[in-house]
């Protein structure tokens, strides 16, 4: 029996840091697809379906070029998950302007009809005073 040991940190969205006592390596990918390379050359690409069981995993070692079909797998998957991610930014980041954005409108419309209503009493007052004497 021989000590393990293994640990993973999340270090993205969908990109996680991954050691081992023998070697540490990088995974990317989205529920049902994902490419994970390591330090000894070794990547591999997994699909699947969730919630079936059903699963294809392919491992490309250094030997047979799996380093360099490894990268560039893993630099394309990169860029599509950095894509999704800015996209998603994007969308919540005009979201909450749009949010502020009626925010600021209800706040002057508010105040501007408070200040409409203090000048129109003021006037009313005033109207009542003279009318008086």
């Amino acid at each position: 029996m021989s000590l393990q040991f293994r640990k993973s940190k999340k270090i993205g969205k969908n990109t996680r840091l991954n050691v081992s006592n023998k070697s540490f390596g990088v995974s990317t990918g989205v529920k049902g697809a994902s490419v994970s390379m390591n330090s000894k050359g070794r990547s591999s690409i997994n699909l699947s379906l969730p919630g079936t069981g059903l699963r294809y995993r392919k491992t490309f070692s250094a030997k047979n070029g799996g380093g360099i079909i490894g990268i560039i797998t893993f630099v394309t998957i990169g860029m599509v998950n950095l894509t999704i991610y800015l996209c998603y930014a994007g969308f919540v980041l005009s979201w909450w302007m749009i949010k502020v954005t009626v925010w600021l409108f209800y706040k002057l419309f508010y105040y501007l009809f408070v200040c409409i209503k203090w000048i129109y009493t003021k006037i009313v007052s005033k109207l009542k005073k003279n009318n008086d004497n």
